[in-house]
């Protein structure tokens, strides 16, 4: 899914991966240039039984530090050295931690935004979000919270980071709406606990290039590789689990 890309800042922490293809160890455009650099795949997660504050390398001289045994750091991208009760709790107890006509065709095009905007702030409980200035209002989308715009009026980013979106959608349909804006080029939504976004419907034409989705819930990255322009991925602290990716 990800060996595509030759450039990509990918955040992973926080997850239950215990298996990393060694192929991504050495692309040296990730991490800023870092990944290839430092030992193992210590620029792009920890190795099991170490731990760093971001759950990588971060510095070429600062290495990830090592916990007492491999059980008290189980996964890779570990940020703690944790008592594991994985049996009966499914979670890590930290116990040490290291010191995101041309007018009409114009009018059809914005009705059509307005429409995939709507559509979202439905899915994912609008009426409840934390902020929503402007939502459902007639002013122009680029002024709704959370909204970016070109100067073409096209939305290029949404951010909607710890804005307690929820997703409504029935029968574990996760939801694909965003994906539909043309040019979208940042997408936010990070501390969103229940979203299950589904990244397979990204489009192979994505302008897509950074998409923060830590601490969303997200189970699965089939389909991010469609976004061929992404240069930064933030997955951290989601139900991300095996081998990776």
């Amino acid at each position: 899914e990800l060996q595509s890309f030759a450039q990509l800042d990918i955040r992973l922490q926080g997850n239950m991966i215990d298996s990393i293809p060694e192929a991504l160890c050495d692309i040296f455009g990730w991490m800023g240039g870092l990944a290839g650099e430092t030992e193992f795949c210590n620029a792009v997660m920890c190795p099991l039984g170490k731990f760093a504050a971001e759950g990588r390398q971060t510095d070429p001289d600062v290495e990830c530090q090592d916990c007492n045994n491999v059980e008290e750091a189980p996964y890779f991208g570990s940020t703690s050295c944790a008592k594991v009760d994985i049996e009966r709790t499914g979670e890590l107890t930290s116990i040490q931690r290291p010191t995101l006509p041309i007018v009409p065709l114009v009018s059809l095009y914005k009705s059509c935004l307005n429409a995939v905007l709507l559509e979202f702030y439905k899915e994912m409980d609008g009426r409840n979000w934390a902020f929503q200035d402007k939502w459902l209002s007639d002013e122009s989308i680029c002024t709704w919270y959370g909204i970016e715009c070109n100067s073409s009026s096209s939305v290029v980013a949404v951010r909607l980071k710890n804005n307690r979106l929820v997703n409504t959608r029935t029968n574990g349909d996760r939801s694909t709406t965003l994906f539909i804006l043309p040019n979208l080029e940042i997408v936010d939504l990070q501390a969103d606990n229940n979203l299950e976004l589904d990244l397979r419907n990204i489009p192979l034409d994505s302008q897509l290039k950074s998409l923060i989705l830590s601490s969303t819930g997200l189970k699965s990255l089939e389909g991010v590789n469609r976004a061929k322009n992404l240069t930064t991925l933030n997955i951290a602290h989601n139900m991300l689990s095996g081998s990776f990716p």
